[in-house]
């Protein structure tokens, strides 16, 4: 009897219950969301495909990013671009119709491509995917799904490895990687399953660092840890150069931990050179801010933006406070489900009942592990969390916002999942300051498998929205 209660527990561990989880309902909501239907995936494809043929670094004409295409992409992309303004439902016969046009790779046209300021690292588990497909000749939807199923099955690896290194923070770790929009996008084409994995891997990192150790042990951590730690901040900071302040994680954990003092500061110049180092090499590859990329309006310029903003500092301000006024609600709305092109939502209420359980899973157990200097933790995470918010918001405002705009065009609040890790770690460690009545008194399993079914929950219930928005009736409202 013991051994068989043994085995259920292990079975409803973060860890293993996001594994089964998240290869089920990804799997399928990968082959059944129709092609191309998440923001930008078209241009996620492309610049994808590229990377496949060992074309890193896109052409630049007019600072422009552009392609040399095989002409067959484009078109099995058309039949399925009315489908994301609710023009028409999908039909399996026309996906099987689609499936039948051939590659014809010698066949090519040149393309825009929306995304060729994303650095190849964003697009490497997609474009492996796709380069395989291409040396067996399959046609070019196959190779769609295939670099979705890829960019899924990388973000399970990185997503396991962080509820590995930090199980005792496995609840909202767990709900935070199978809340519906973070899966949507792992099941796409899209760069944010590296990124949100990659996110997610570091704060976990932090987290087994930084907690107190039963046996208070102040020794060094060891160089693998610091490896782990700098590698990740590397690749995130390449990805999306917004995030690069989350490195700032790595003083969460004591100086001790790190070798004294002398050693923690020769670890911190490795960090600040590996995060950077790599940014600037490869912001050489682009036109920078005289970037081209929102063909669809001449009064977007990046450079005249950034002129704006140093000539008018309190901007730095005024744009996070106004943006956060107009669109508040669609970020928190978008967070946690907008799925298709942003035209899907879930229900509100389930979007506020998943943000409070999120927070509720923060709550440590009574003996669990819990941080230090708390106080401290809740600083450290929120300056991280703020100052990669900000970064992030003078980006899009440079490439996406009229000259002069103090209100961020084009908001989503996806682009915040990545930030999300740092504010449950800051939730985390609020929690644990206060007195022991206000933590759970649950025992591990039963914190485990409430989070489990919540996020299984979840994830049925996206699905179920998703086939009845494609496949039945854009009129069915399970929203």
């Amino acid at each position: 009897m013991i051994p068989r209660q043994v085995n259920t527990m292990r079975w409803i561990e973060p860890k293993r219950v996001f594994v089964v989880v998240g290869f089920v309902f990804g799997t399928v909501m990968a082959l059944i969301v129709p092609p191309f239907q998440s923001p930008d995936e078209p241009h996620h494809f492309f610049r994808a495909y590229q990377i496949s043929e060992g074309r890193w670094i896109p052409n630049w004409q007019d600072n422009i990013g552009q392609g040399d295409l095989p002409a067959s992409l484009a078109q099995i992309c058309n039949p399925f671009s009315a489908v994301r303004y609710n023009k028409e439902v999908t039909s399996l016969s026309e996906i099987r119709d689609v499936l039948r046009i051939p590659l014809q790779s010698r066949i090519r046209e040149n393309y825009v491509l929306a995304t060729a300021h994303y650095a190849p690292i964003a697009y490497l588990p997609q474009a492996i995917g796709i380069g395989v497909g291409r040396v067996l000749n399959w046609p070019p939807l196959v190779l769609m799904y295939v670099g979705r199923l890829t960019n899924l099955w990388t973000w399970m690896v990185l997503g396991y490895c962080a509820l590995r290194s930090a199980p005792a923070f496995g609840p909202p770790f767990l709900l935070l990687m199978l809340m519906p929009m973070s899966l949507f996008m792992a099941a796409s084409l899209s760069p944010d399953a590296v990124i949100n994995g990659l996110a997610v891997l570091m704060a976990a990192l932090a987290f087994s660092a930084a907690e107190k150790n039963r046996d208070k042990d102040d020794s060094f951590i060891g160089w693998r840890w610091v490896v782990e730690f700098i590698l990740c901040s590397a690749a995130l900071s390449l990805a999306k150069v917004a995030y690069l302040p989350l490195a700032g994680l790595i003083f969460l954990v004591p100086a001790k931990r790190l070798g004294g003092p002398w050693k923690f500061a020769i670890i911190l110049a490795v960090l600040a050179i590996a995060t950077t180092t790599p940014v600037m090499l490869w912001s050489r590859q682009t036109p920078g801010l005289d970037i081209v990329n929102y063909l669809g309006n001449p009064h977007v310029s990046a450079r005249r933006q950034f002129q704006f903003i140093t000539g008018h500092p309190a901007a730095l301000l005024l744009i996070p406070i106004f943006s956060a006024q107009r669109d508040w609600l669609l970020v928190i709305l978008s967070f946690v489900g907008r799925l298709g092109w942003l035209n899907i939502q879930l229900s509100p209420l389930f979007v506020i009942a998943y943000l409070l359980l999120l927070l509720v899973a923060c709550r440590p157990g009574v003996e669990g592990p819990a941080f230090p200097k708390p106080r401290r933790v809740a600083a450290v995470t929120v300056v991280a969390a703020a100052v990669s918010a900000e970064a992030l918001l003078l980006m899009i405002d440079l490439i996406w916002t009229s000259v002069g705009g103090l209100r961020v065009d084009g908001l989503q609040g996806r682009y915040f999942i990545p930030i999300a890790p740092a504010l449950l770690l800051c939730a985390c460690a609020l929690w644990g300051s206060l007195p022991a009545k206000f933590r759970s008194h649950r025992s591990e399993s039963r914190r485990n498998l409430s989070a489990a079914l919540i996020a299984l929950a979840g994830c049925a219930y996206a699905l179920i929205v998703l086939y009845f928005h494609y496949f039945v009736s854009v009129e069915v409202g399970l929203v």
